[in-house]
């Protein structure tokens, strides 16, 4: 189970450092949004900015500065929601 835990991460960290390597935020990251497909583990969708306002299965994984202000979203935010 370890071993799965840091593969997982792993993967997805890799995915992350790619979008944030073109100037891209994912801003959706939460475990519902993590899947396995060909032995890989994928970033799920992405979404609008719009859309986050009601999306109240993020909260939890959404950094604190990001919900009082989500003009101050960063790759850090994306960072802290994938930790």
């Amino acid at each position: 189970a370890e071993t799965d835990a840091r593969e997982l991460m792993l993967s997805a960290a890799k995915a992350l450092a790619a979008l944030h390597n073109n100037g891209i935020y994912h801003r959706y990251i939460f475990p519902g949004n993590i899947f396995l497909l060909n032995e890989q583990y994928l970033l799920g969708p992405f979404k609008r900015q719009s859309e986050l306002l009601n999306a109240h299965n993020i909260i939890p994984y959404t950094a604190p500065e990001i919900i009082e202000n989500a003009a101050k979203y960063s790759d850090k935010s994306d960072v802290y929601a994938l930790g």
